[in-house]
């Protein structure tokens, strides 16, 4: 009987000159945003390119054949250059947070090693849609489409009136899709509060200036201990390596303490915005959107595998490297007639080479989103089985 009863539904929905209508301009509207989208994709693309040929451009601008000079080397160090997140293809069909998460990442001994920072890292349940398969995102709309229609059934075996029928559908919509998204950051921030980025900056600042002042200090330190240092090659050079043994021993320090402080951040922040996820799965729609965005590559979680691969390269090799010419050229300035003429290039200078990966973790959240839309299938589908076995036929 519940087979015959959708049967006919179907049957009169796509018959009538109203479902032509609607499908013409479904139709429309979907090539259209399809075209929005690869057009999007490619001004995005484009301006990767062109950034890249930029960077390209002003390392050789860094490059002096006329021997070493003091600017170089200065611009370098305080301006240095950037680094591109390339676009995701698969943003053509999910644009998702794309648009307002960072591009560009400065590389440099002084620069703050990371991507713009955007308010849908704070808010990611706000995103619309987070590169890897279309063709679970397609069957993970299948799914969801299958929940909406179980749901206008579900609607309709359960009142005898239309109107009550979209009552009930409306209102289930707004608490599902509006209400329970964004109620979700409000329950995790009183249940697991996190500290905001801005403080987590602050601490950092804090950090940093101590470790600066305690460097000056030692330095000043020894300097008293050796009267006009500068006047001399061999005291200049003592100078130079004991600057570099300060330097070391406090960044070794530095960094325990760095570490400490980011792991505290890190974990505060990912408890929190879990336990939003969570509540926020209650909502068929943003298991679907969450789930897209994630195996689209357009939200928070490609972000921020970038954003941890350029910090880890830029700690490692590129800071080796830049220790390695910064170590050497001091030395050749304190004492030419030892160690060299300086002669600073940039020879040598290890890339970022970001890859893209299809996460564990991605394909998790996918299983359990589309776990999530199936239980709300099956519970619709119970309620408008139930509803209709009540029904006297008489």
């Amino acid at each position: 009987m519940l087979g015959r009863l959708i049967h006919k539904e179907i049957l009169d929905q796509i018959l009538s000159l109203r479902f032509v209508i609607l499908a013409a301009i479904g139709a429309f509207t979907i090539w259209l945003s399809l075209y929005d989208g690869y057009a999007n994709y490619q001004a995005r693309l484009k301006d990767y390119h062109t950034a890249r040929t930029m960077t390209e451009e002003r390392l050789r601008q860094y490059q002096n054949v006329d021997g070493f000079t003091y600017r170089p080397l200065w611009e370098f160090s305080g301006v240095g250059f950037e680094e591109h997140k390339p676009p995701t293809p698969l943003s053509i069909f999910a644009r998702g947070l794309e648009m307002t998460l960072g591009r560009s990442i400065p590389t440099g001994y002084t620069k703050q090693q990371r991507l713009r920072q955007s308010p849908v890292e704070a808010e990611p349940t706000l995103g619309v849609f987070p590169p890897l398969d279309l063709g679970l995102v397609l069957l993970l709309f299948g799914v969801y489409l299958g929940v909406m229609v179980l749901a206008g059934v579900a609607a309709s075996s359960i009142s005898y009136k239309s109107a009550t029928s979209f009552i009930l559908l409306l209102t289930f919509w707004v608490v599902t899709v509006v209400v329970m998204p964004r109620i979700s950051l409000i329950v995790a921030d009183g249940i697991l509060p996190a500290p905001s980025t801005h403080e987590f900056q602050a601490k950092q600042k804090a950090m940093q200036r101590q470790t600066m002042l305690k460097r000056r200090a030692k330095l000043r330190e020894w300097e008293g201990g050796w009267k006009n240092w500068w006047e001399s090659p061999e005291g200049r050079e003592a100078h130079t390596l004991k600057y570099t043994e300060i330097r070391d021993e406090a960044q070794g320090e530095g960094r325990i303490e760095r570490d400490r402080l980011e792991s505290a951040f890190r974990n505060q922040y990912q408890n929190r915005l879990n336990l939003a996820v969570v509540i926020a799965r209650i909502s068929p729609a943003f298991a679907f959107k969450n789930a897209a965005i994630r195996l689209t590559g357009t939200g928070v979680a490609r972000h921020e595998r970038f954003n941890r691969g350029f910090i880890a390269y830029h700690r490692g090799t590129f800071l080796d490297w830049a220790r390695e010419r910064e170590d050497r050229n001091g030395l050749s300035r304190s004492n030419p007639d030892k160690y060299g003429k300086p002669d600073w290039n940039i020879n040598g200078l290890p890339r970022f080479l970001y890859r893209e990966e299809w996460a564990d973790e991605d394909v998790q959240t996918f299983l359990v989103d589309a776990c999530v839309l199936t239980l709300w299938g099956l519970l619709f589908f119970a309620t408008a089985f139930m509803a209709v076995s009540r029904y006297d036929l008489r």
